[in-house]
């Protein structure tokens, strides 16, 4: 690390030094709660409201912006805003990099240690719950010993508590109750022990009454053996009970201690169990999801289909439990992915079912913690997914809802990060939404808006990260859009040109990942799209090649996957804008061939799938071609 870079840590280190303990303690809570690590070990800021924050330091807004203000000045600059900005109720703070989390030791100690009493919070809530449903016993001396180290380090207050689950009232009051059982416990034992006491001291007096009738014996020995043998005999008796009552009282404890030590080995044991299943979820989910990405690239559908279900029938048979939050968000992500492959195979009923579900657990979590952005940004997405599945099937009314959805959620996130790459990447995608379902209802001023402002977004998203290539697709995709609008608007020149830049930066990108076939689809779409307008334009011979472009890459891809309904779909309108073409220049059976080949595939997919009102469509467009040139005399190339 330079040392430019080691100096606002070691300003933040000298800043904190000169706090006193109070102080101390509520910068502490304030970093804990602006810093945040995820389940993949990544470390990301958390951005709260100050009011909220002072509430769970427990302090009032001026003591807490008098700790603040010491590391948002030039020299430390670890928050923002930066002085001289003043700090209110309702202003927002931050980390200025979340990515230097672990330069500043101090700070990479209380984000762990923060872990660490959000996993005994959640134990203690879970218990909590549990006993109020009668369902466990109080806690005992360990575990009481547990809450009090962790009491002693959170200093927990209601809105901290609210970050990791929020029944704090019942935490507490499950606390005193355990505690007040404790105390009965000690409580009984300390009446046994006077108990004990008293019978050893009607032991020793009558060992005294013993020997003072041992002395009338000696006076009176044979007039009072009787009743020495028969105190004797009574003798042996107490003391028999006296060491049963003993051996009674040590088994007690004993079971006692048993039942303790039995009660918080099960604790840990769940415990154990509980972290070892979230870590379980979080590595299938992450590898799940690595494999998707990859057997997407290269159009495995076949490969997809399989570890999708696999995974979606784990959670079959391992559903997560009402309050196991970090379980049920990996539930969504496989039905995120067996919705996916469900939509691109063309099964459109099994993947409305799947993001529906998904949707449903991502509201669920998005309430749970509202100020997950994460999770926020997956919710929009979700919408998405469920928007463009309703449009498939011709619900516009349906999917128009899903998008709005989607943007009011991506408006939110933009809202709270203005900077947020995700953030503004969900805007963008909510945008380009939204200009589909203008085009769709034939608003193509309120379409081009849309367009015009997904590219304001990708532009910046682009300019500012030019390496990475999905904000370049993003880019693309916006470009064509507005060419699709400015085509049905007759502004030719601008599509053509529009349509030009999708193709340049898709051919970039294809060419930079030749095995990825996404890239390769983008790359056939955009050559259909120039070779459109061209046509348009009485430029056939032009035409024709963009088209031929577009029929050889999406060919490959099908025979790469052929189970993908989508790239099925794509290969038949090749086959219908190359008929367009060699109709247009006179070749009447080589565009009755091509209308044929599209006849064929549309057929098979209107037969795998009758609710898909997109492949009605196109094949009734076929059958209108074919029979509009078979009118005319003509036969397919190759027949007589």
């Amino acid at each position: 690390m330079t040392a430019a870079r080691q100096s606002p840590f070691r300003a933040a280190e000298a800043a904190f030094n000169r706090l006193n303990a109070e102080q101390q303690r509520i910068a502490a809570a304030l970093f804990r709660r602006l810093s945040e690590r995820t389940p993949g070990g990544r470390d990301i800021g958390h951005p709260t409201r100050a009011d909220e924050l002072a509430e769970i330091a427990g302090v009032t807004l001026a003591e807490l912006a008098a700790v603040a203000d010491l590391f948002r000045t030039p020299g430390c600059a670890l928050l923002v805003p930066a002085t001289p900005k003043p700090i209110t109720a309702d202003g927002v703070l931050d980390l200025s990099d979340p990515g230097l989390i672990h330069h500043w030791p101090r700070l990479a100690a209380w984000v762990e240690d923060e872990q660490e009493l959000a996993q005994t919070y959640r134990l203690l809530e879970q218990n909590a719950t549990l006993w109020h449903q009668g369902r466990m016993d109080l806690w005992g001396t360990l575990n009481l010993a547990l809450a009090r180290d962790w009491y002693e380090r959170a200093h927990p207050t209601a809105a901290w508590a609210r970050r990791y689950g929020g029944n704090f009232a019942l935490v507490l009051k499950f606390l005193e109750a355990s505690a007040s059982g404790r105390s009965r416990v000690q409580h009984r034992r300390r009446r046994q022990n006077r108990r004990s006491r008293v019978i050893a001291i009607g032991v020793i007096a009558m060992a005294a009454l013993l020997g003072v009738l041992s002395g009338i014996a000696v006076i009176a020995h044979n007039q009072a053996r009787n009743r020495e043998t028969a105190a004797s005999q009574h003798m042996a008796e107490a003391k028999q009970q006296q060491q049963r009552a003993l051996d009674l009282q040590r088994d007690a404890q004993n079971q006692q201690k048993i039942a303790a030590d039995q009660q918080a080995q099960a604790q840990r044991a769940q415990q154990i169990a509980g972290d070892a299943r979230d870590a379980a979820e979080a590595q299938l989910n992450e590898t799940v999801t690595g494999l998707h990405d990859k057997l997407k690239v290269i159009g495995r559908l076949d490969l997809l289909d399989s570890i999708a279900q696999r995974a979606q029938a784990y959670f079959d048979a391992h559903p997560p439990g009402p309050t196991e939050w970090n379980s049920l968000h990996s539930q969504g992500v496989a039905l995120d992915n067996r919705g996916d492959v469900l939509f691109a195979q063309g099964n459109l009923a099994g993947a409305l079912t799947t993001a529906r579900a998904a949707l449903a657990i991502g509201a669920r979590l998005t309430v749970h913690d509202p100020d997950n952005t994460d999770w926020q940004a997956e919710l929009a997405a979700r919408q998405r997914a469920l928007g463009l599945m309703l449009k498939a099937q011709g619900d516009h009314a349906g999917a128009t809802a899903a998008f709005q959805q989607e943007r009011t959620l991506a408006l939110a996130l933009v809202a709270r990060a203005p900077d947020n790459a995700k953030a503004r990447d969900a805007l963008a995608e909510a945008d380009k939404n939204d200009g589909d379902m203008h085009l769709l209802s034939g608003d193509l001023a309120g379409a081009l808006a849309s367009f015009q402002e997904e590219l304001r977004i990708s532009e910046r998203l682009v300019a500012a990260d030019p390496a990475d290539a999905r904000w370049q697709r993003d880019l693309a995709v916006a470009h064509d859009k507005i060419g699709e609008v400015l085509q049905d608007q007759g502004e030719l020149t601008g599509a053509l040109a529009a349509f030009q830049h999708f193709r340049a930066i898709s051919e970039r990108l294809a060419t930079l990942d030749p095995a990825d076939v996404n890239r390769q689809r983008d790359l056939a779409i955009a050559h259909e799209k120039v070779g459109t307008v061209l046509q348009t334009q009485g430029d056939l011979p032009g035409a024709l090649q963009e088209f031929e472009q577009y029929r050889t890459i999406i060919a490959r891809l099908t025979m790469l996957d052929p189970g993908n309904a989508g790239w099925k779909r794509d290969l038949a309108l090749s086959h219908q804008w190359v008929g367009h073409v060699l109709d247009g220049q006179g070749d009447l059976p080589g565009a009755l061939e091509a209308y044929h080949q599209a006849e064929a595939i549309q057929q098979r997919l209107v037969n795998q799938d009758t609710t898909n009102a997109d492949w009605h469509a196109d094949l009734a467009y076929s059958q209108s071609r074919i029979a509009e040139i078979a009118a005319k005399g003509a036969t397919p190339a190759g027949l007589p």
